[in-house]
């Protein structure tokens, strides 16, 4: 995570949202999230002045056979956002598709 900590100092913003962390989309599996380093993570970031608000995933939503799978999903980022003081979970509920019929 230090690799973020520059940007502070040369971007005019005190916040970030999470959706991933190079090619790892889902942020429990991100070393420095993991349960392990949550705490001084979050701690770095307090220190560097950058609040992260929110993080972000995509799960799909609306389909029986992968219903499982996203309900755990969810849950997981729950925890993290609690773990990380964070006070809000974006899902990006993908593959919906809408008729005005």
């Amino acid at each position: 995570m230090p690799r973020y900590f520059p940007l502070r100092l040369t971007s005019d913003f005190d916040g970030i949202e999470f959706c991933g962390v190079g090619s790892e989309i889902y942020m429990p599996k991100v070393r420095e999230f993991s349960p392990q380093n949550i705490e001084a993570t979050r701690q770095k970031f307090e220190a560097a002045g950058i609040s992260v608000p929110v993080f972000s995933f995509g799960a799909v939503m609306g389909d029986e056979k992968g219903a499982e799978a996203a309900l755990k999903e969810t849950f997981d980022y729950i925890d993290l956002c609690a773990s990380f003081g964070s006070p809000c979970v974006r899902v990006l509920a993908g593959r919906w598709t809408w008729s005005p019929d």
